[in-house]
C-alpha cells in the first residue's frame, strides 16, 4: 500500500483555521502508525505547498514550517518520500493537463497524478476534489 500526498493535506495539517484541519491530523496519525504504507510526495507539491503557505498566512515562517514539515520528522528522517518529477512526467503531465481542461486540476496536480501511476499508488491523499474520477483519493 501506498499514498502520493498533495498540497491540500499538508496546508490542513499546519493550518488549524482549516476545514480539515481535524481530519488532517486523524490522517497523519494514521501515517505515522505505518497503515497507509509507502508515503510520497513530489518536489512539485513541496514548492506549491511552502509558495500557498506563504501566500495565505503572509508570514515567511509558517512557509518555513510546512517545508521543515515535509522534509524531516522530528529526527532528521523524512515522513515523505520525495519524488523529484522527471522531464517525462513532466511533459505527460503537460499533455494531460493540455487535454484535460473540464477537470479543473492545476499543473501541479496533473504531475502528482502522473507520479502517481507511476508509482502504482493506491490514492492520492488530498482534499482537492477534482481528482475524483482521475484518480482515487483518500481525503
Amino acid at each position: 500500500m501506498s499514498l502520493l500526498v498533495d498540497t491540500s493535506f499538508f496546508v490542513a495539517v499546519k493550518s488549524l483555521g482549516d476545514a480539515a484541519h481535524a481530519r488532517a491530523i486523524g490522517l497523519f496519525q494514521e501515517i505515522l502508525r505505518g497503515e497507509h504504507g509507502a508515503i510520497h510526495t513530489t518536489d512539485f507539491v513541496f514548492a506549491e505547498a511552502v509558495t500557498v503557505a506563504l501566500a495565505l498566512t503572509r508570514r515567511h515562517s509558517a512557509a518555513v514550517g510546512i517545508g521543515e514539515f515535509m522534509l524531516r520528522a522530528g529526527d532528521g528522517r523524512p515522513f515523505f518520500l520525495m519524488h523529484h518529477v522527471t522531464r517525462d512526467e513532466l511533459l505527460e503531465a503537460w499533455e494531460e493537463f493540455r487535454r484535460c481542461r473540464d477537470k479543473g486540476l492545476s499543473m501541479v496536480d496533473w504531475t502528482s497524478v502522473v507520479v502517481a501511476r507511476k508509482l502504482e499508488a493506491d490514492a492520492i491523499l488530498s482534499f482537492d476534489e477534482g481528482f475524483d474520477g482521475v484518480y482515487p483519493r483518500l481525503s
